[in-house]
């Protein structure tokens, strides 16, 4: 049960995040973010 709402915010929110990957700056600023949370 700890984890359910952190799953339910990745299957729900994936899809949006998907069909935003066409618009160029959400892609940049989504590519910043993928950069940060690695480093």
């Amino acid at each position: 049960m700890t984890f359910t709402p952190c799953f339910l915010w990745i299957f729900l929110g994936a899809p949006f995040i998907e069909r935003m990957r066409g618009n160029r700056a959400v892609s940049g600023a989504l590519a910043a973010i993928t950069a940060a949370v690695v480093g």
